[in-house]
């Protein structure tokens, strides 16, 4: 019975001509791939800015929303956890009965 051998490598043992023109041709496969893969990314993201630049004109301009003044941080913890919350906050939760007993096992 024959065992397979590769032919490639006999093929290229001995010419250094033909060891360039298949490192050459590995390298343009390579190349290509890497090519057509950076279009095809770069071609879905190109047109969408095609359609955004022509969106709008330079007459309706629209101005910015005013920034909201900020709020005073809350100031009053609970007695319960010690969470910091607003007074009026405070005062509704005071107000409240509690809503459950804990008794301890010992």
């Amino acid at each position: 019975m024959r065992r397979f051998r590769p032919r490639l490598p006999s093929f290229l043992a001995g010419d250094r001509r033909r060891q360039a023109i298949a490192a050459a041709s590995a390298l343009l496969v390579v190349g290509a791939s890497i090519g057509a893969v950076i279009l095809t990314i770069g071609g879905s993201s190109g047109s969408s800015k095609a359609v955004s630049s022509v969106a709008t004109p330079a007459s309706t301009a629209v101005a910015p929303a005013p920034t909201p003044s900020p709020t005073a941080p809350p100031t009053e913890p609970t007695l319960l956890d010690g969470v910091l919350v607003y007074p009026d906050q405070l005062q509704e939760m005071q107000a409240r009965l509690p809503l459950a007993v804990m008794v301890d096992n010992l």
